[in-house]
């Protein structure tokens, strides 16, 4: 008796294709395909070391010592067949066979024998376990037909058909082909689970960081970690989905580090620098009393800037105009109280629209407001319109995006109350720039009918007392239309604050210090940097520098960021000739927000006036770098290199700034003032007289009166000299507040001596 013998074995079964049928319809032709199939096979079978065991029926039972040699049997007897009459399907599996008196039994051969019929024709299809053993061999693809219960077998087998060039499907070698073995391993939906687990812990960190203010970068960290990590995702699931082993492929041992590499490179691209902690930090600070005092503040990298434009009447009714600026003033007090944002609106814009067609402020372009939200590195705009139907406000706005000038959010309010719909609107501001949810909740913010005024008559003149002041300089008109606002509403520490900046410009110093007291007294009405601002005023006006100095330094240690008080504390050191400091402060704005090319100039003008021309010069051209088709830099050039005597290089640069703004009279002022320094007098009145002809605007005439003026007393004609000095004088009132005017006067004293009209002087 012959003993039996165990061995790992690639078993493969074949058989022809509709072989039944076919010998219903022609038994002798279907005889006659058998012989062609042993002809066929047989050869190739050997010729890839295997071993034909049975015949059964129209098929084949073969045996092969290697699973890559069995395949590549099957995909070369294919290959051969598909120009004959004969169609075969091949099934193999390896697997543990006991071989027996010259035939082979056991579960691999039952396998196998089930996985023929699955194979198209033409076709053929392995087991898991084979394609196993083809890891490296790249010129062997298969698609995997999922899981499947074979008769006789325990488990699922997961079966894959063999791709065999120009005879497969060439559709299995497309999209359909790849997203449909991407499904059968699980790849589609692991990945799908993956992204949506994502997004959910997306959501639970962005949660988090609200709740607890932490930076809003954290979201990001996580979102683009998630993401970055995808590839390994992928690879693990494509290769370990739904197979039970754990060896690594060559692709996963590649690309599971590269990938961790991408990802760590990305994270340093795209947070360094950034701050990943608190948006707050508690600090202690000294007032100017001396005290200590605690205070949280938020860090400048997460504050929401933004400037609001003046608002449009839609309601025809010019009665109604004043709301136009009274909307977006009220609603930046009220966003003021929050440290989050920093705001401005179209007032800081009015010297910026001088020359335009939009002195007045109102029906800016969207091309305007953007370019001034640039300007004043704000990242967000909003404007807006209004109607007003029987005493009922319907007010609509958009929040535009500065950077792409991209609408983020348009949003309507309907109700009876003004202050109510400000409440509303400023509220909706702060959820659309996405300021935290706990922090809104949180923050003590008082109803804008608290803050600002109650009584909408003391708003409109408010409002019309402040826009006659920044718009028209009407200081007197101004002046009377803020104190009936007080007046209506004597509480009102806004309008308060107003009115004394109002007196400090006009040199009514006693009025100033009367209102300031008053004030005082309504210190808490304000949002808390506007009282930082007040206490500055009132320690000036009571003469009391060193606590006015305190204030400033208490203002920009609780708000580091708020340019507004850098700048005053830079302004305050430069009023004093202390030029380092103003220097250094100056630099720090810049430090904050590079974007404040201004500074450049205010630092260059410093140095200007101290007399150091090579670094004026330098920072006038940092600016020039920066805003090239900026024409201040060239005319702040063109004034240094007159003091050094350099004329060429002072009209090349005043007519370098005359190309980039040809509309600016005064750069053709400054030029024509370079024949006045050269000797060339007759020249010069020529060019001025010229000049006087173009000026459209109160400040240009101004500026050329007083000119001629000069030339007038330099040529020894003091009458005439005076004539335009009082001309001068008589313009200038229309855009310099009375105590400008007053001070012009003084300062030229010498030509009404000159003249003989000392008395009449101021």
């Amino acid at each position: 008796m012959q003993e039996k013998s165990h061995k790992l074995a690639a078993i493969v079964f074949t058989d022809i294709v509709g072989y039944t049928k076919q010998m219903e319809e022609n038994e002798q032709q279907t005889m006659q395909l058998l012989q062609e199939q042993k002809e066929i096979i047989f050869p190739l079978v050997e010729s890839y070391g295997g071993e034909v065991i049975k015949e059964i029926g129209d098929g084949l039972l073969i045996m092969f010592g290697s699973a890559v040699e069995a395949v590549r049997f099957a995909t070369t007897a294919q290959n051969r067949l598909k120009d004959e009459k004969l169609t075969i399907r091949a099934g193999i599996h390896i697997g543990d066979v006991i071989f027996k008196e010259g035939d082979v039994f056991g579960s691999a051969v039952n396998t196998a024998a089930r996985i023929e019929p699955l194979a198209p024709p033409n076709g053929i299809c392995i087991s898991d376990d084979v394609r196993n053993q083809l890891k490296n061999k790249s010129d062997i693809q298969t698609i995997s037909l999922g899981k499947k219960d074979l008769k006789g077998v325990k488990e699922s087998v997961e079966i894959f058909e063999v791709f065999i060039e120009g005879i497969s499907d060439w559709q299995k070698k497309s999209i359909a082909w790849f997203f449909k073995d991407l499904w059968s391993r699980m790849v589609i939906q692991i990945l799908a689970g993956y992204l949506v687990s994502s997004w959910i812990i997306k959501q639970a960190v962005s949660a988090i960081a609200a709740r607890y203010l932490l930076s809003p970068h954290l979201v990001d960290l996580a979102w683009v970690i998630l993401l970055s990590l995808l590839p390994t995702v992928f690879l693990l699931t494509y290769f370990h989905g739904k197979r039970k082993t754990t060896k690594w492929t060559n692709t996963e041992l590649v690309g599971f580090p590269a990938n961790i590499a991408f990802t760590l490179l990305m994270v340093i691209f795209l947070f360094k620098g950034k701050d990943l902690g608190a948006t707050t930090k508690s600090i202690n600070v000294e007032n100017e009393k001396g005290e200590t005092v605690e205070h949280i503040i938020l860090k400048s990298e997460f504050r929401k800037k933004i400037a609001l434009f003046f608002f449009e009447n839609e309601s025809k009714n010019p009665e109604h105009d004043w709301y136009r600026c009274a909307i977006p003033l009220v609603a930046s007090v009220d966003l003021l109280q929050d440290i989050y944002i920093d705001v401005t609106t179209t007032f800081k814009f009015n010297n910026k629209l001088t020359g335009t067609s939009f002195t007045d402020g109102f029906n800016l372009p969207f091309t305007l407001m953007k370019k001034l939200a640039e300007q004043d590195n704000k990242n967000y705009f909003l404007t807006g319109s209004f109607n007003i139907d029987g005493g009922n406000y319907i007010i609509h706005t958009k929040l535009y995006e500065t950077a792409r000038g991209k609408l983020l959010a348009e949003n309507s309010f309907t109700g009876t109350n003004i202050f109510d719909l400000t409440d509303q609107i400023t509220l909706t501001i702060k959820e659309d720039i996405e300021i935290p949810k706990n922090h809104i909740e949180e923050t003590n913010d008082l109803p804008i009918a608290d803050l600002y005024t109650s009584s909408l008559e003391a708003l409109q003149f408010c409002s019309q007392s402040y826009y006659l002041k920044n718009f028209k300089n009407d200081y007197t008109q101004g002046i009377q239309y803020m104190k009936q606002a007080i007046e209506i509403d004597p509480g009102f520490a806004v309008a308060q604050l107003m009115l004394t900046e109002f007196y400090f410009k006009t040199g009514e110093m006693d009025e100033a210090r009367v209102l300031i007291q008053a004030a005082m007294n309504n210190l808490y009405k304000l949002p808390e940097r506007s009282q930082y601002k007040l206490k500055f005023a009132y320690y000036l006006l009571n003469e009391e520098p060193d606590k006015a100095l305190a204030v400033i330094k208490m203002w920009i240690e609780l708000f580091p960021d708020d340019l507004e008080g850098r700048i005053m504390l830079a302004e305050r050191y430069n009023n004093n000739n202390e030029r380092p400091k103003a220097i250094k402060a100056y630099k720090t704005v810049l430090e904050l927000d590079p974007k404040q090319y201004s500074i450049l100039l205010d630092i260059g003008y410093i140095y200007q006036n101290a007399g150091i021309p090579d670094s004026a010069i330098y920072y006038f051209k940092l600016y020039a770098n920066q805003l090239p088709k900026d024409y201040k830099s060239f005319y702040f050039m063109g004034l240094v290199y007159i003091t050094t005597g350099e004329y060429d290089l002072a009209k090349q640069s005043f007519e370098k700034a005359i190309l980039l703004e040809p509309g600016e009279l005064f750069l053709q002022i400054q030029k024509g003032g370079i024949d006045t320094r050269t000797g060339d007098i007759d020249q010069a009145l020529t060019d001025y007289e010229r000049i006087l002809l173009l000026s459209k605007s109160a400040k240009d005439s101004s500026i050329v009166f007083s000119y001629l003026s000069d030339l007038y007393l330099t040529k020894g004609q003091p009458a005439k000299s005076l004539d335009y000095h009082l001309k001068s004088v008589e313009v200038s009132k229309k855009f310099k507040s009375p105590l400008q005017v007053d001070v012009k006067n003084i300062f030229e004293i010498k030509k009404y001596i000159t003249a003989g009209r000392e008395k009449r002087g101021i």
